[in-house]
């Protein structure tokens, strides 16, 4: 059984935000084209960025990974305010659909827990001391004496 690795977790939430990504940037041209709703065109733009992030941390890109953290980290904070709003009934903070908003503050709350956690100390590279009393620099050269 191998270990799952700091990468294959990235690369795990790379798809889920290029997929939804992807999904929101399908959501901008119907909303531009067919419905007429600049509002709504905005939002789903703005949840289009995850796109080129997902593509970015697929691709291994440090920036994109750092981006895509603090989108995150925005939109998690953001979410819970709007939820936390929408339970005192407030008119600024109330969305059409909670269920389906909470699901997605949910859903991003679980990728931006994975991506900090594929950056913990757990993945981090375990390197050992040489524990032998013997050096290990000469051996390379005695190996290529001895071939010469």
């Amino acid at each position: 059984m191998s270990k799952i690795t700091a990468r294959d977790v990235q690369v795990f939430v790379a798809g889920a935000l290029t997929s939804v990504g992807f999904h929101a940037l399908i959501r901008v041209g119907y909303n531009v084209m067919i419905a007429w709703n600049a509002r709504d065109a905005t939002a789903w733009a703005m949840v289009g960025l995850l796109f080129p992030f997902g593509i970015g941390v697929l691709l291994g890109s440090a920036l994109a990974l750092r981006l895509a953290q603090i989108y995150l980290w925005i939109q998690v904070c953001a979410g819970f305010a709007v939820i936390a709003g929408g339970a005192f009934n407030l008119e600024t903070f109330r969305v059409p659909f909670p269920g389906a908003y909470a699901l997605g503050v949910v859903l991003d709350t679980i990728l931006l827990a994975l991506l900090l956690w594929s950056k913990s100390r757990r993945f981090a590279p375990r390197t050992t001391p040489n524990q032998s009393l013997e050096s290990t620099a000469g051996r390379c050269t005695e190996r290529l004496k001895d071939e010469l």
